[in-house]
């Protein structure tokens, strides 16, 4: 498997992370601070064309020989055939901003955003700019973890594969819809400093309320005028009902092992968690998103508070 092909060579280091294989496009200044190397879609960019692609550098190690420019290697990654989920050709996905690119095939996988970035940096005014792009979100308090509106990353957490917890039990890659909602059917942004909110490569994951790969607001809010269910576009393996849990899709974990899941299970905060995050209380967003599900919630993290926060194993 390519990824762990990467991960050999690399020191344990994981692909598709800004602070690995989209180190290049990212530099520290003379003041500490994270800031822009000012690349362009147009720019030659290898092996990297966004903070959070892990095409690129995995084609290579697959011998896949690509384009130069960012925009061409994207219109290339769209017909990498393994790498292009067999249920989703022919799915296309709407420009939507960014780097001028015509409508064309949804990229079929994502890897979980959590593992790719490094703790927020605290305080967080310390590097509003790259918060999101090279460290975790966070919102909220700008000094205390406990009150981030995000969960808080492990201290000294980095994107190896001896600090991301149980491999078996980690989520590399899997089904992606990126980017849809209820409202919303796929598109795509294509910057080369894009967050974790505009990437075409990576998602938080399925517990996630506000995901643009797994959207599950019409299972937590049934009946909801104008919603259409996405889970479709991710969960393309076959579906019984329009419960919970029956909506299924592929998932590989950093092991390397894969397996068919429902979309109830997929939604585990731990696969997509490096282990010792710590999550303390579901921060709601504005006046409809929360960060986790109701049902994930309630499933996965009952009885966690401020006061008895959950650790992720």
């Amino acid at each position: 498997m390519a990824m762990l092909v990467y991960v050999s060579d690399n020191d344990g280091w994981l692909p598709g992370s800004p602070s690995t294989t989209g180190a290049g496009l990212w530099r520290v200044d003379d003041n500490g601070r994270y800031t822009s190397c000012g690349f362009a879609p147009q720019d030659g960019l290898s092996p990297a064309i966004e903070l959070f692609d892990w095409m690129g550098p995995l084609a290579q190690i697959m011998g896949i020989r690509l384009p130069e420019s960012g925009i061409e290697r994207l219109r290339a990654y769209r017909g990498i055939e393994r790498l292009t989920c067999p249920a989703n050709r022919g799915r296309p996905a709407r420009w939507a901003g960014g780097a001028p690119l015509e409508d064309g095939q949804m990229l079929s996988y994502c890897t979980g955003t959590a593992f790719m970035l490094l703790p927020a940096r605290v305080p967080t005014t310390a590097n509003t700019s790259f918060a999101g792009r090279v460290t975790m979100p966070t919102g909220g308090s700008d000094s205390d973890p406990s009150k981030f509106n995000f969960w808080s990353s492990p201290p000294g957490y980095a994107p190896r594969l001896d600090r991301i917890g149980p491999p078996a039990r980690k989520v590399f890659l899997a089904d992606s819809g990126r980017r849809s909602r209820f409202n919303r059917d796929p598109e795509f942004i294509y910057n080369v400093e894009s967050d974790y909110v505009d990437t075409l490569f990576a998602d938080f994951g399925p517990f996630y309320g506000v995901s643009r790969s797994y959207d599950r607001y019409l299972v937590n809010n049934p009946g909801a005028q104008g919603a259409a269910d996405a889970r479709r576009y991710a969960y393309r393996h076959g579906h019984s009902s329009e419960g919970r849990g029956t909506y299924r899709m592929n998932v590989v974990f950093y092991d390397g092992h894969a397996a068919t899941v429902g979309d109830m299970e997929s939604a585990r905060p731990d696969w997509w968690l490096p282990a010792g995050s710590v999550i303390y209380r579901n921060t709601k967003l504005n006046a409809t998103d929360t960060v986790f599900w109701a049902d994930v919630w309630q499933t996965y993290l009952a009885g966690t508070s401020q006061s008895s926060p959950y650790v992720v194993p």
